[in-house]
């Protein structure tokens, strides 16, 4: 269990702070749209010299934005507990922290996939996009993690097999 966590926080440390993301990820009415694709699109991350490590964790400093209901932030704050439940990734609130992830109420569910600096909004629309694992999903695209089909690789690890598909 030690190993998969420090496995996956050393994964997560290093796409969660490359120097620009790529890609910007929207999620509206349970459809993937694409919005934004740079062309840099497959840069190697690179970590950063303000990275909140001690020891073995990982801290991303997050603020909810205040027109949330009481029960809309304890949903959101579920799905943010939920990674150091498993994972060596720990959510805080944010004090005085340059980079953070700022979580508002936005037309859709979205996020760029990476860290921007400063300021990073995950939005998480009131009307459709508060369950714990919406929350997580979205989280993941802001600590670096893109969706499996837009990997540049994908196409080596995939077989389409044509006559099971029905026109």
């Amino acid at each position: 269990m030690f190993v998969t966590k420090v496995t996956f926080g050393l994964l997560a440390l290093l796409l969660v702070f490359s120097v620009r993301a790529e890609e910007m990820v929207r999620h509206t009415n349970l459809y993937q749209r694409h919005l934004y694709q740079r062309q840099q699109r497959h840069q190697y991350p690179k970590l950063m010299d303000d990275i909140a490590v001690n020891e073995r964790n990982i801290y991303v400093p997050y603020v909810i934005a205040n027109h949330y209901s009481s029960r809309e932030v304890e949903i959101i704050k579920r799905g943010l507990d939920s990674f150091s439940y498993s994972t060596c990734i720990h959510f805080f609130p944010r004090s005085n922290e340059r980079d953070y992830i700022s979580i508002e109420s936005r037309s859709g569910c979205y996020s760029y996939v990476g860290r921007q600096g400063y300021s990073q909004t995950v939005s998480l629309d009131r009307n459709g996009c508060l369950y714990p694992s919406t929350v997580q999903h979205e989280l993941l695209h802001a600590l670096g993690f893109n969706h499996e089909q837009t990997r540049s690789d994908r196409d080596n690890h995939i077989q389409v097999i044509w006559e099971n598909i029905i026109d």
